[in-house]
């Protein structure tokens, strides 16, 4: 079975995802041997006295280096892990809302953070084809233009759109009554638009 070009994306761009984290942690890893040893090198070069409180510290991680440098690699890996973390959900809420633009088009283009930039274009060729579509109707059916609409924004109100039964968006309802949910198609609109004139 062969993967779509999304599929493939998303292959690919959960690789790279996880091998940026590996090369995070493994970068961390070195930095912290690096400097122990270089910490070490120049603490052996220096003449110490024991009035000095830095020599009773350095000292103690002498004689505890391995427990302070998992504590210090464990740190690391969770403010690493954090981040990798984080940036994910911060995509994922953008993502949201732009999907509530997208479900009431206009031509304000949909902007995302530069990293999802591919999917910033993918947004903004769907919003423009929803207002190219939404106006051939329109032309093709002025009268439609004195239908009352209301588009809701279900991140924005949640309660009404809480009120309603539905799973998939875009969800037509015409007098109350659920009449389309999920993928449109042109002739989907338009029958919905048909119903709403008839009532």
């Amino acid at each position: 079975r062969q993967m779509g070009g999304g599929q493939r994306r998303f292959r690919r761009s959960t690789l790279q995802a996880w091998g940026y984290y590996l090369l995070a942690l493994m970068a961390w890893v070195t930095i912290v041997l690096v400097v122990s040893v270089l910490g070490f090198i120049i603490c052996r070069s220096l003449i110490w006295y024991e009035t000095n409180p830095l020599y009773h510290l350095l000292n103690w991680v002498r004689d505890y280096y391995f427990f302070v440098f998992a504590f210090v690699i464990l740190v690391g890996w969770v403010v690493i892990s954090y981040y990798f973390i984080a940036r994910p959900n911060q995509q994922l809420q953008a993502l949201v809302e732009a999907s509530g633009q997208l479900s009431q088009p206009t031509e304000e283009p949909i902007r995302l953070p530069p990293a999802m930039k591919g999917v910033e274009d993918q947004l903004n060729l769907a919003r423009e084809e929803a207002l190219r579509a939404q106006q051939a109707l329109l032309e093709q059916h002025p009268d439609w233009q004195d239908v009352p609409l209301r588009i809701v924004d279900e991140s924005r109100e949640a309660a009404f759109a809480n009120a309603h039964d539905y799973y998939y968006v875009p969800t037509w309802y015409v007098g109350g009554e659920k009449v389309f949910e999920g993928h449109a198609e042109p002739e989907d609109v338009e029958r919905v638009w048909r119903l709403a004139t008839e009532r």
